[in-house]
């Protein structure tokens, strides 16, 4: 069915408001300056995290209000929605989380029902259904899940895996190219576009976390295909410099990837979200179509993310600076 720009007008009417109800820099702000993990909670009150708030519910059950509202969140745009498998582009992230939580519990003896409270019900496919893919080689279950036979090829590889690193390498690879495949089939460029922003900044982020012989040795296996930058790129850190420098999107990257030696991985993963978060603000000058649907569920995650990083910081008592260097850009 062709995807129309005016089929989506009545939903977005409907998340124009609700947006109102997320979190805003004010209250970022707040959160940031509160004196105590309370008072920043008590935050989350007066935006749409207050629908999971119960008159029991402590600072230290922030994840799960959280976690709650972005699966009404999901609920909502899977009702109203009238072209849902192009959220999938979104939603596969968490089915990313799921399988690598699933499988790396496989591989060290842990039982499905030991793990079940890591996992997301956010994913496109049921933790269940996964646990019966892993546990039982259930082959309806891989039929239900994909139909798709890269990614039951990664978790057969992945149970055979060594490290963990290697699970997170090979399903990474196998789940990223499956969500490109369905960016393409999407037709939408705004979508695509995000795509190969994100496929971009996972490979720089893997590129940097290796040793210069694993960078020889482990790249062709682990790149990611479908961003724009190609795998020749990566043949050197030095060509790889060259490249971002000629890119005014990714040149930002540069810097905190030189300094990734130190160990300051997270300033690069800033770099990309902040990159994506960019983009998703395209939406905002975009009347009627799937666009500010997509950048809707993007910013109540990235909300989501922003909230676990500040009580985070605030349960332990970690100085307003050092949590602040760590955020995301929100607006």
């Amino acid at each position: 069915m062709k995807i129309k720009d005016t089929d989506f007008a009545y939903i977005i009417g409907r998340i124009r408001y609700q947006e109102l109800k997320l979190l805003q820099q004010n209250d970022l702000d707040r959160m940031l300056n509160a004196s105590s993990a309370d008072e920043a909670f008590q935050v989350l009150s007066q935006l749409k995290f207050s629908e999971n708030l119960g008159a029991n519910v402590k600072p230290a059950d922030f994840q799960e209000v959280i976690d709650k509202t972005l699966l009404g969140i999901k609920q909502f745009l899977k009702k109203y929605t009238p072209h849902k498998w192009p959220m999938r582009v979104l939603w596969y992230r968490f089915d990313l989380h799921n399988l690598k939580t699933i499988i790396k519990a496989k591989l060290t003896d842990q039982s499905f029902e030991e793990v079940k409270p890591l996992l997301s019900d956010l994913s496109v496919t049921s933790s269940e259904e996964y646990s019966k893919a892993v546990y039982e080689g259930d082959l309806n279950a891989y039929i239900r899940m994909y139909n798709n036979d890269k990614i039951w090829g990664a978790i057969e590889k992945a149970l055979e895996a060594k490290e963990f690193r290697d699970v997170d390498a090979i399903l990474d690879k196998a789940v990223m190219e499956n969500i490109a495949e369905t960016a393409l089939d999407t037709k939408n460029q705004f979508i695509i576009d995000f795509v190969q922003k994100e496929i971009d900044g996972l490979n720089v982020m893997m590129f940097a976390r290796m040793t210069e012989e694993e960078k020889k040795t482990r790249m062709d296996e682990a790149f990611i295909k479908g961003g724009l930058l190609d795998r020749e790129v990566f043949s050197s850190s030095e060509k790889l410099v060259a490249k971002l420098d000629r890119l005014i999107q990714y040149s930002r990257f540069i810097k905190p990837f030189l300094d990734a030696d130190d160990g300051s991985h997270h300033k690069l993963e800033k770099e990309r979200m902040d990159i994506l978060t960019e983009h998703m603000h395209k939406a905002r000058y975009i009347a009627f179509g799937i666009e500010p649907v997509f950048a809707y569920f993007w910013t109540a995650y990235l909300s989501a993310r922003i909230i676990r990083m500040i009580m985070v910081g605030k349960l332990a008592n970690v100085p307003v600076s050092e949590i602040r260097e760590r955020l995301y850009k929100f607006n």
